[in-house]
């Protein structure tokens, strides 16, 4: 499965980090709010790195969108995704309102995506 990341942040690294374990998962480009750090990552990673959400989306070889954003945009970059028909894993929590994740859970119901998220760790 060929994947794309939103969000560089640490957590990606961390992400990143462990695909030697998947070799079934192809890391094929990241995208981030801040350019810098999104050429940063793809440059240490060696992966292209799209301009925007709407540039990742737009690959069709994306097929799994990692949402790893800041949890207030989880549920406008989850949505994104599967409007534009990519399964998507995100960090936790799916959304920040019970209403919205309901809502996800739907589209990926109608859609036949499947919408995965990180386990909670205490």
């Amino acid at each position: 499965m060929r994947i794309a990341i939103v969000g560089c942040g640490y957590v990606a690294d961390l992400y990143a980090g462990t695909l030697a374990l998947h070799p079934d998962m192809e890391l094929v480009g990241v995208t981030d709010r801040d350019s810098k750090r999104a050429q940063d990552f793809g440059g240490h990673h060696s992966v292209s790195v799209y301009q925007n959400l709407d540039d990742l989306l737009s690959d069709e070889r994306v097929q799994i969108v990692l949402n790893l954003t800041n949890p207030e945009n989880h549920y406008a970059v989850t949505r994104a995704a599967l409007e534009a028909g990519k399964h998507v894993y995100s960090e936790k929590p799916l959304a920040m309102k019970l209403e919205e994740a309901s809502e996800l859970c739907e589209i990926a119901k109608q859609k036949h995506l499947h919408l995965s998220g990180a386990p909670c760790s205490v």
